[in-house]
C-alpha cells in the first residue's frame, strides 16, 4: 500500500526552503502519493526547476484566509456547505461545530476557517509532515479539536526556536508537543534548544536538511587553478547571527597581511546590506568586495565553482540567535571547497573540523584570517580538503541518504 502523505509548510514554494522540495521529489520517486498545503503562496515567477519539472504546483494546495467581516464569513460558509455538501466529513464537521469551545459563533467561524481543507473527504492521509514549529502548531490544534485523526511529525529548523522566546514557547507550543507522533530537529544544537522548551520530548530524531549533491557537483573544466587570484565566497541573508560585516572584516585582515590577490564575493540580500557597503567603503575595500545579490539556485552553483573557499563567520544576534545548520556549508563541501565557519550555534556539526574545513571561534577575527591565509597558500590542502569534504556531504547529507532515514521515522510512526 502506498503511504499517502501531506506535507505542510508555511511558504511555498520558497527560495531558502530548496530542502523541502528535494524531500518532496525523494518521497514521489519513493512511490509515496504526496500533496502539498501551504498557508502562504511563495514567489511563483522564479522556480527552480525541479517544482516545474515535478509538478509540485499541481500538488499544492493553497490555504484560504477568513474573510474579514462576519457576514461574509457565513455567506462564505454557507456557500462552501452547498457546494461541498456531499464531500464534506459531516461527523467531523459536526464534531467542530459542538465543541463547547466553539459555542460562541466567532470561535467557531475561526476553526472553520483555519480548519476547513481538512474537513473534506478527499484530505484522506496517513501521515501529516509540517515543517517548522510555527506551522506544526496550527496542524496540533485541528489534532486537539478532532478536525482530524492523522500521524503528525514535526519538524523544527532553528527559525522557529529563538533562545530568548523559550519560556513562551513553553506554551506555545504545548499542544504540539502533545499531539506529535514524532518530532525531527536539523542538528544536535536544534535539539539542546528544544530540550529547554520541554523535557518531556518522545520519538525526537536528529535529520538534518539535505541537498541533491548531483546538481551541487563541481565542474573542474571551469575551475581556475592556474591563476593566483583566489575568491573567497559569503553567501546568506544579510542578518547580524549570519556576520556579514565580521566577513568584511576578516577579508579586510587577509588584504591587510597577505600579498595574495583576493576577492570577496557576498551573496544575499537583507537589512544589513547598504551598511555593509558602506562598511567596504569604510575599510577601503569596494575594488575587491563584490555584493552580487539574491541569486537563483543554478547561479550559486556557479559562483561556487569559481570560488576557492566559503567563509560564514556566523554569531549569537540580540535575540541570541545562531546558525541552526547553515545548509550552503554543505553544499559548498559538496562542491569540493573547503569551509571556513564559527562554533556559535550548529554550523560547526556540519563539517569535520580540520578535514573538510576549519571551525574558529566565534568574533576571533585573527582565528578566520590565519586559516584562510594557509588554506589559499596551500593548493593540495585545499583540494584534499575539498575532495573530503565532497565525500562528507555525499555520506551524510545527500537527499537520498536523508530520504531513507526519513522513510525510516515514517515507517516507525504508522506502525
Amino acid at each position: 500500500m502506498k503511504l499517502n502523505v501531506l506535507i505542510v509548510t508555511g511558504t511555498f514554494p520558497s527560495i531558502s526552503e530548496t530542502f523541502i522540495v528535494n524531500q518532496v521529489i525523494y518521497l514521489i520517486k519513493s512511490g509515496y502519493l504526496v500533496s502539498i498545503y501551504s498557508y502562504n503562496k511563495g514567489d511563483l515567477n522564479n522556480l527552480h526547476g525541479n517544482i516545474g519539472d515535478n509538478r509540485l504546483l499541481e500538488k499544492t494546495t493553497f490555504h484560504k484566509i477568513m474573510p474579514a467581516s462576519r457576514k461574509l464569513r457565513l455567506v462564505e460558509l454557507g456557500k462552501w456547505i452547498i457546494f461541498n455538501f456531499s464531500k464534506i466529513k459531516w461527523e467531523r464537521f459536526i464534531k467542530v461545530l459542538i465543541k463547547k469551545e466553539s459555542l460562541k459563533r466567532e470561535s467557531f467561524l475561526e476553526l472553520f476557517y483555519e480548519s476547513r481543507f481538512f474537513l473534506l473527504k478527499n484530505s484522506n492521509y496517513d501521515l501529516i509532515h509540517a515543517h517548522f514549529g510555527s506551522v506544526a502548531k496550527r496542524i496540533a490544534v485541528l489534532k486537539g479539536h478532532d478536525v482530524i485523526d492523522v500521524k503528525l511529525i514535526s519538524t523544527f529548523h532553528g527559525a522557529d526556536l529563538v533562545p530568548k522566546f523559550i519560556s513562551k514557547y513553553r506554551v506555545e507550543y504545548e499542544e504540539l508537543f502533545a499531539f506529535s507522533d514524532a518530532i525531527t530537529v536539523n542538528t544536535i544544537y536544534t535539539r539542546d534548544l528544544l530540550g529547554k522548551v520541554s523535557t518531556n520530548l518522545n520519538n525526537l530524531y536528529i535529520l538534518p536538511v539535505g541537498l541533491d549533491t548531483q546538481f551541487f557537483k563541481s565542474n573542474h573544466n571551469l575551475k581556475r587553478r592556474t591563476s593566483n587570484d583566489f575568491t573567497i565566497l559569503f553567501c546568506g541573508r544579510l542578518i547580524s547571527l549570519k556576520a556579514p560585516d565580521k566577513a568584511l572584516r576578516i577579508f579586510k585582515k587577509v588584504m591587510t597581511e597577505s600579498s595574495l590577490s583576493v576577492k570577496l564575493n557576498i551573496i544575499g540580500i537583507g537589512p544589513m546590506l547598504e551598511n555593509l557597503k558602506l562598511l567596504s567603503e569604510e575599510l577601503e575595500l569596494s575594488k575587491h568586495i563584490n555584493f552580487l545579490g539574491a541569486l537563483k539556485i543554478e547561479e550559486v552553483r556557479d559562483q561556487m565553482n569559481n570560488a576557492d573557499l566559503l567563509l560564514m563567520p556566523g554569531t549569537y544576534d540580540q535575540f541570541e540567535r545562531a546558525e541552526t545548520q547553515g545548509l550552503v556549508i554543505q553544499e559548498a563541501q559538496a562542491m569540493n571547497l573547503p569551509v571556513i565557519v564559527s562554533d556559535a550555534g550548529g554550523m560547526k556539526y556540519g563539517l569535520i573540523d580540520g578535514k573538510t574545513g576549519y571551525v574558529c571561534t566565534e568574533n576571533k577575527i585573527e582565528d578566520f584570517k590565519n586559516k584562510i591565509i594557509y588554506l589559499l597558500e596551500n593548493k593540495e590542502v585545499r583540494k584534499l580538503m575539498g575532495e573530503k569534504g565532497r565525500v562528507f556531504v555525499i555520506e551524510n547529507y545527500d537527499s537520498e541518504i536523508l530520504g531513507v532515514k526519513l522513510r525510516n521515522i515514517y515507517k516507525k510512526v504508522i506502525e
